[in-house]
């Protein structure tokens, strides 16, 4: 999970099995908007769900781009996670947070909003930009269930890279922009096969 800083926590383990999920995409468009919606389904069986009694995640997600003609394209994608959990508000050791409104910090639903923004150099390159600024969740157990709140504000910035027609390479960085220090700074490579 660290590659690079080591075993950052020397109780828990450094590898994580993360949950099994299946989801369904349809690519369309709308207008000059190019669009892409999603349905997905997790279950929870990983160290990190099963620490906070996850068994199950619904979402959804819809995303549309304008393409400008001249390499740039602009959008948002609106997305929504319902959880659902084995045990009440409260009586998850983990979860419990007597200060939080139910007393619990785990999140019931959220949604949000992501304005975006992609430049294509070429049919190999292109760079993209993601702004996590407007992200809010729900806590377990809230009786107001309309009460927001926000989300970390975050910006991801990645560079494109298509290898084959098959084989995407996405690295990547997301940072707080009201504190940009390492410690709240993840570097990641995502890599996308297709094999069908």
């Amino acid at each position: 999970m660290t590659p690079f800083q080591g075993n950052v926590h020397t109780s828990k383990s450094q590898y994580n099995l993360f949950d099994p999920a299946i989801a369904y995409n349809r690519v369309g468009k709308v207008g000059g908007f190019q669009t892409v919606a999603t349905v997905a389904y997790a279950y929870g069986t990983s160290t990190a769900s099963t620490a906070v009694d996850l068994t199950h995640q619904v979402g959804v997600a819809y995303n549309a781009m304008w393409d400008f003609h001249n390499g740039f394209s602009a959008g948002a994608q609106v997305a929504a996670d319902y959880n659902y959990y084995t045990s009440r508000p409260g009586d998850n050791k983990v979860g419990a947070d007597p200060g939080n409104y139910g007393g619990d910090s785990r999140v019931d639903w959220d949604f949000a909003i992501y304005p975006q923004a992609e430049y294509q150099f070429n049919d190999m390159i292109s760079a993209r930009t993601v702004f996590g600024y407007f992200n809010w969740k729900h806590l377990y157990g809230d009786t107001n269930r309309t009460r927001l709140l926000q989300e970390f504000v975050y910006q991801s910035l990645g560079i494109g890279i298509s290898v084959a027609r098959d084989f995407f390479l996405y690295p990547n960085i997301q940072f707080l922009p009201g504190n940009l220090h390492s410690q709240y700074t993840n570097v990641g490579l995502n890599a996308t096969l297709n094999v069908f």
